[in-house]
């Protein structure tokens, strides 16, 4: 049997794949204009540079307030996403 916490991460999958199209189409448009939505930004993880995106509803199903320590990874090159990242340290980030 399923846990409720498990059942609940299901209720938000069609959620997280909505936020990384929408993050990927903004990358990919160069719409800087909507970089303030997700904040994105580059942060460096084991020597390589990704740009960072705020996972809203990962984050909120977390339970954690602001912009909470989960992080959505993007190539910076040809800038699709790559996996998810948890904020550590203030600003160093561990690849999952």
């Amino acid at each position: 049997m399923l846990s409720k916490q498990t059942i609940r991460f299901k209720d938000i999958l069609p959620k997280i794949e909505y936020e990384v199209k929408d993050i990927s189409r903004i990358l990919q448009d160069n719409s800087f204009a909507l970089f303030g939505k997700y904040t994105l930004h580059r942060v460096p993880i084991s020597g390589t540079t990704f740009f960072a995106a705020d996972a809203k509803s990962m984050n909120r199903f977390d339970h954690q307030s602001g912009r909470g320590c989960w992080r959505y990874l993007f190539s910076p090159e040809m800038k699709q996403y790559v996996g998810i990242a948890k904020e550590v340290d203030n600003g160093s980030y561990k690849m999952l």
